[in-house]
């Protein structure tokens, strides 16, 4: 590709672009979790996990075993696999030092990924029997069985495959973590809060990113004082007491 000229994007493709919603609305991510609750797909607790705890697609494929912390209900994320060379996984850092933290999770989530890492170690005990283990010394949460990381553009298919199949619109494995966002932003938290939980390097970077999501409450906020519009409700305008006048 050296020496081509990158196509220019048309103004309309780049206002559909920008007008496109990549992330679930508050109804929308109550179903699509509603439905990934039910679903037997084994990618289910992958995509769970994108979209209640916010991660990047790369941090959830570098997951390990030891990032679980079953007992706090949290996972640690301080790595990331958003490439692969030569047939390997390039197992790197986070995006920045403060992407390296825990992150709570639902206790209901932990329990059903601790069954889920039980079955994968049974699996790793079968691989190694077989001489067919690829992990190394590494235990990663979310592989095929033989212990080698997803190739990472293959969640991103089969997740694109899976709302195809359950009659959701294409939001983007990245979308999943816009989507915590803003259903959070909408049930209340705080931009602070969800700094934390997105790992961003400043609170600027939170108000920044969810603006939208973050004016669309303020006008709805507003809307709360409508009730004291004297030409919808004349009597919440309090009347004044006799023998007052006026200054």
């Amino acid at each position: 590709m050296e020496g081509i000229q990158r196509p220019q994007i048309s103004k309309e493709d780049k206002k559909t672009r920008k007008d496109r919603k990549n992330y679930f609305e508050e109804e929308e991510a109550t179903e699509v979790i509603d439905t990934l609750i039910q679903s037997n797909s084994v990618w289910r607790l992958y995509f769970l996990g994108a979209i209640i705890g916010g991660f990047r697609r790369g941090e959830l494929i570098a997951l390990d075993e030891d990032d679980c912390d079953f007992v706090n209900n949290r996972l640690r994320i301080d790595e990331n696999i958003s490439h692969t060379e030569n047939g390997q996984a390039d197992i790197t850092g986070t995006k920045n030092e403060a992407s390296d933290d825990y992150v709570d999770m639902p206790k209901w989530y932990m329990d059903e990924l601790a069954a889920h890492v039980k079955a994968m170690r049974k699996l790793r005990l079968e691989a190694k029997a077989m001489g067919a283990w690829q992990g190394g010394d590494r235990n990663f949460v979310f592989h095929s069985g033989t212990g080698k990381p997803y190739y990472h553009t293959t969640l991103s298919q089969r997740w694109k495959d899976w709302c195809e199949r359950n009659g959701f619109r294409n939001v983007s494995l990245h979308g999943l973590r816009h989507t915590n966002a803003t259903y959070l932003l909408g049930q209340g938290a705080s931009i602070k809060e969800i700094q934390h939980r997105l790992r961003h390097s400043t609170s600027q970077v939170t108000t920044d990113t969810y603006a939208h999501v973050t004016k669309k409450l303020s006008r709805k906020t507003t809307t709360h004082l409508d009730v004291f519009d004297p030409k919808v409700r004349p009597q919440s305008v309090p009347k004044s007491e006799k023998g007052t006048q006026s200054l």
